[in-house]
C-alpha cells in the first residue's frame, strides 16, 4: 500500500503504473512524505476504507468477477456431488431406481442342447451406461445391498420366466448367484419358495450359486436352511470351485448338489499338466458323491471336445454366448413362437 508518485504517475510496489489523480484526492487520509525539494513523494494509503477505495477504483473487474467465479464454482461441485455421490449412496440410488437388471448366460448340456442358464447382474447406470458386476458387486457385499439386489433380481427373472415358459425344456436349470449374507436369515428360502411357487406347473429347477468372497458359517442356523432348501427343491452349486479357501470345506459341511469348475481349470485342459490332473480329481471326488459338475469358461471347440471327453455333465462359456439380456437370450436360443 506503498506508492512512488512522480507528477500525475504513480509506480506500486509489484512495479505497475497507474493514474496518481484518484491517490490525491483525499490527501487528509494519506500518509506521505514531504514533496519540498523533491521531484517526487512517496504515499502510504491510510487505512481499511482507503484500501477498499482503492481497490474498488483499479481493481473493480476482479472485485466483481470474483464471487462471481466462486458462486459458479461452488454451483458445479454441488451439482456434480449430487449427481455421483459416494459409492454406497450410488448404488442405494440405484437400487431405488431399480438399474441393476438380469443378463442370462446359457448352460449347455453334454450334447450341446440348452439346458439352463445363469442369472447375472448387470448395472444399467444413466450416464456410464452398463456396468459390469466386478465393478459393484463386491462393494454391494460390503455395504448390504447385496440381498435386496439379488431380491429385485429374482423379480426381474421370474417376470421373464413367466413369459417364457412354455417354450423352455424340460427340467430347466435357473441358477442365481448368492453369498454368505443371503444366510443371515431364513428369507431367502421364503423368496426361493415364492419363486418356484409361481412356477408350479413348469419344469424348472432353480439352483443358487455360492461365492466365495465371504466365508460361510457352518452353525445350526446355517444348516437349518440348507435343509429346508433343500426340501422345497432348490439346488445348491459351488461357484469357481477349486480357486476359493472354502470349496472343499462347503462339500464337507453342507448339501451340494452341483460343483462348477472354475474357468482357469477349463483353460489348460487341453494340455498335460496340473490344469488336467486337477480336473480329473474334481471328477472323480464328484462321482463318487454323486455331484453334478459344470466347467465354466469354455471357449474353443476343442475345450468343448474335452469337456464331453471327461463327460463332465454341463458346460458354459463364450464359445456358446455371452451373456445377454433376456431379449436376446430369447431371440438365439428360444423357439420363436
Amino acid at each position: 500500500n506503498l506508492f512512488f508518485i512522480l507528477g500525475d504517475r504513480a509506480l506500486d510496489g509489484h512495479g505497475m503504473t497507474l493514474s496518481a489523480t484518484p491517490l490525491l484526492q483525499d490527501e487528509h487520509k494519506l500518509l506521505s512524505s514531504s514533496p519540498e525539494g523533491h521531484p517526487y513523494r512517496l504515499v502510504a494509503l491510510n487505512g481499511l476504507p482507503q484500501i477498499l477505495t482503492f481497490a474498488w477504483d483499479y481493481n473493480r473487474d476482479t472485485l466483481l468477477a470474483t464471487p462471481v467465479l466462486a458462486l459458479l464454482l461452488g454451483l458445479l461441485t454441488f451439482h456434480l456431488s449430487r449427481r455421483g455421490g459416494s459409492p454406497r449412496r450410488e448404488l442405494a440410488r440405484a437400487l431405488a431406481a431399480r438399474e441393476f437388471v438380469p443378463y442370462l448366460q446359457p448352460v449347455m448340456n453334454n450334447q450341446g442342447a440348452l439346458c439352463g442358464f445363469e442369472v447375472l447382474m448387470r448395472w444399467r447406470h444413466p450416464e456410464q451406461g452398463m456396468i459390469a458386476p466386478g465393478n459393484f458387486i463386491p462393494l454391494a457385499e460390503e455395504c448390504g445391498y447385496i440381498v435386496p439386489m439379488t431380491r429385485q433380481l429374482m423379480e426381474q427373472t421370474l417376470d421373464y420366466l413367466l413369459k417364457v415358459a412354455d417354450r423352455l425344456p424340460s427340467g430347466f436349470h435357473v441358477a442365481i448367484n448368492v453369498c454368505a449374507q443371503h444366510f443371515k436369515n431364513e428369507d431367502i428360502v421364503a423368496e426361493c419358495r415364492a419363486f418356484l411357487a409361481a412356477l408350479s406347473g413348469h419344469d424348472i429347477r432353480l439352483v443358487l450359486e455360492l461365492t466365495e468372497r465371504e466365508m460361510l458359517d457352518g452353525d445350526a442356523r446355517t444348516l437349518s436352511i440348507f435343509d429346508a432348501l433343500d426340501e422345497i427343491g432348490v439346488l445348491v452349486a459351488i461357484d469357481d470351485f477349486g480357486t476359493g479357501h472354502s470349496s472343499l470345506s462347503y462339500l464337507q459341511k453342507f448339501h451340494v448338489d452341483i460343483i462348477k469348475i472354475d474357468r482357469s481349470f477349463i483353460k489348460g485342459i487341453q494340455e498335460e499338466g496340473p490344469s488336467r490332473l486337477i480336473v480329473e480329481n474334481i471328477l472323480d471326488l464328484a462321482r463318487r458323491m454323486g455331484v453334478a459338475l459344470v466347467a465354466e469358461g469354455v471357449e474353443t471347440a476343442a475345450q468343448v471336445e474335452m469337456v464331453r471327453r471327461y463327460d463332465i455333465d454341463f458346460q458354459q462359456g463364450f464359445y456358446f454366448a455371452k451373456p445377454l439380456p433376456p431379449a436376446e437370450f430369447s431371440q438365439h436360443f428360444l423357439p420363436q413362437t
